[in-house]
């Protein structure tokens, strides 16, 4: 049986929810709250195994609540269901350690899974949260040109400036001015973190990378 406790402010909506969750054989809600402090409190008196929070809450924010169960319940796994599906919130809450990050318009099948997944320790992003991210990543790759993503993937492949400008047959500045503007729009400053960005959207592969550390 997998014990939950719900922080939502809006009485119908909290309602609902732990009427519908009830219907689960394997889920159990052992209480119920409108505030974030409230939700600390009831996480502290009764260890739920999971936790459905909205960010919205009075007296204590989600974010803030987040935190705090965080350091002081780090078993208990906490489900964000918000409206608030922007990168700026999702990300955040990732941060603080959220195992789940449903939207309250999404289907009632991906807040079972998520609440599932989050007792075996698992993440479980709904597919508005995945929607943004995917969007979210296409939009920052977009903000480089052709050439930049090239030298992008050269620097991950561990070429020097000089045999940059060797394969690509630019001048030894051209390739400088490249990696200044690259740093600058995608608001990264070393070769390691340029490697992961690289590798993360695409532009080169962990197989690539380990032949060539093989050949060296």
């Amino acid at each position: 049986m997998i014990t939950i406790a719900l922080a939502e402010a809006q009485e119908i909506m909290r309602k609902g929810l732990a009427a519908l969750l009830e219907r689960e054989e394997d889920l159990q809600i052992v209480g119920e709250c409108a505030t974030g402090r409230e939700l600390l409190e009831l996480v502290e008196r009764c260890h739920p195994q999971v936790v459905i929070l909205e960010i919205a809450l009075p007296e204590l924010n989600g974010f803030e609540a987040a935190y705090r169960i965080r350091q002081t319940s780090p078993q208990t796994r906490l489900i964000v269901l918000s409206n608030c599906v922007d990168e700026l919130h999702v990300q955040r809450m990732l941060d603080i350690g959220v195992v789940g990050y449903i939207a309250k318009n999404g289907r009632v099948r991906e807040l079972l899974e998520a609440i599932r997944h989050a007792a075996q320790g698992a993440l479980h992003l709904g597919s508005a949260v995945i929607g943004m991210a995917l969007t979210s990543k296409e939009r920052t790759i977009n903000r480089l040109s052709p050439r930049e993503r090239e030298v992008l993937q050269l620097i991950a492949e561990g070429k020097s400036s000089k045999e940059i400008a060797r394969a690509l047959h630019i001048s030894l500045e051209t390739v400088k001015t490249h990696r200044k503007r690259i740093m600058e729009k995608l608001e990264i400053h070393d070769a390691s973190s340029l490697t992961r960005y690289a590798i993360q959207h695409g532009i080169t592969h962990l197989a690539l990378l380990f032949g060539i550390m093989l050949k060296n």
